[in-house]
Parts: structure tokens; C-alpha cells; sequence
């Protein structure tokens, strides 16, 4: 996921290593990269798309996987209007579980979130649907100075299908640094019809 991240982004690394294989221990980093000359601690977690709605036991992500590993892909609903709760409650959970580490062994720690899983077992559980948000929506819902108060010096949102990637740091708060985000309406025009291929032209 992280190396997927960093080509999407054009982010220059040297080396994507196990922290526990370099450290000897857990450092509470998933992966640990170099760019540049400075040595990056990533935590990785992955979007759940019905998070604080079901439980875990019960959920999207458990079902799915039980359907998929049976050759089942039945569809299922998607609980949009809960996505940046989710999300939210996806992010606050990393950062209070940051705080059990000193992460001594970095320069920095980044957070890192993906969603939209290009895997047969996570589509539906981990969908986020970016055509429905604008970079202020994501910015509306996520407490800036929650992550401001965190270790973390920069926390990416990548939403794998369709290769979306939402970046924050604290100077920038959340900006959409690849991929294409839900076009402002203009006067009486659907935010989607930019999406849509052009029709031809009436006969009469």
C-alpha cells in the first residue's frame, strides 16, 4: 500500500522496509521508508465504509470477506451518508493509538488511510466515494487541530480505485494532490455532468 502511495503521488523513496526486521522490535510503524536523507515511519490502516455503524463481527468487511473466500460477490449496500464519519473515526482511532509509541527511530511519522481497496475481498467494505466530497467537505469534517496535536507530520487518504490521493499537513490542513475531485456546479448544472461523455447533438 505504501509503495503504491508514494509511485501515485510521485514520491521519491530509496528504500520500503519492515521496521520490525531493521529495529529488532516493534517501533509502532507498519512500514518504514527513505526519502531523501531522512527515514519516514508509516502507520497504515484501511478505511471501513460502515465503521461505528455495525458491528465489527457483523460488518461489511467480515461479510465480504466470508462471501469472497465461498466465490461469492453478491451486492450489498453501501452506507454513503456515514462515509466521513467513518473516516473520521478511522483516523481519530490511529492517532490515539499513535500515542503508545515514542517513534524514536524516525525523522518522521506519516499516517497513511486507504480506501477503496483494489482487492476481491475489500471493495465494498472499504469503498469511499470520492465524486460525492470536495476538498473542503474532507477538510470540514476532519478536526485540524486533532491532528495537529498528533506525532504525525503529514497523513495521506488514498482511495485506491480511481488513484485519489488527499494529503495534510499542518501548514495545508487536506489538499487533493492526485486524481480528480467533484467539480463546483456552475448555475443549474449537475455537479456530475462533467463526469459524463458528451452526447451527440439532437436530430431534428
Amino acid at each position: 500500500m505504501v509503495a503504491r502511495l508514494l509511485a501515485v503521488a510521485g514520491l521519491p523513496s530509496t528504500t520500503i522496509e519492515d521496521p520490525m526486521h531493521v529495529h529488532g522490535g516493534k517501533t509502532g510503524a507498519d512500514v518504514q521508508v527513505r526519502i531523501a536523507d531522512r527515514s519516514v515511519g508509516v502507520q497504515v490502516t484501511e478505511f471501513g465504509a460502515d465503521e461505528g455503524v455495525a458491528s465489527p463481527g457483523r460488518g461489511l468487511r467480515a461479510t465480504e470477506k466470508r462471501n469472497a473466500r465461498q466465490g461469492q460477490f453478491p451486492p450489498a449496500a453501501i452506507p454513503l451518508q456515514h462515509q466521513l464519519t467513518s473516516l473520521r473515526a478511522r483516523v481519530s482511532d490511529k492517532i490515539e493509538k499513535a500515542r503508545r509509541y515514542t517513534f524514536q527511530q524516525f525523522d518522521e511519522i506519516w499516517l497513511l488511510v486507504a480506501a477503496s481497496l483494489a482487492d476481491p475481498e475489500a471493495i465494498v467494505s472499504t469503498s469511499f466515494v470520492s465524486l460525492l466530497l470536495t476538498p473542503d467537505d474532507v477538510n470540514s469534517w476532519h478536526d485540524d487541530e486533532m491532528l495537529r496535536r498528533s506525532t504525525y507530520t503529514k497523513a495521506f487518504i488514498h482511495i485506491q480505485v480511481g488513484d485519489m490521493v488527499y494529503h495534510w499537513t499542518p501548514e495545508n490542513g487536506w489538499q487533493l494532490i492526485h486524481g480528480v475531485a467533484r467539480p463546483q456546479p456552475i448555475g443549474g448544472d449537475l455537479w456530475f455532468k462533467s463526469f459524463l461523455p458528451p452526447f451527440p447533438p439532437r436530430r431534428r
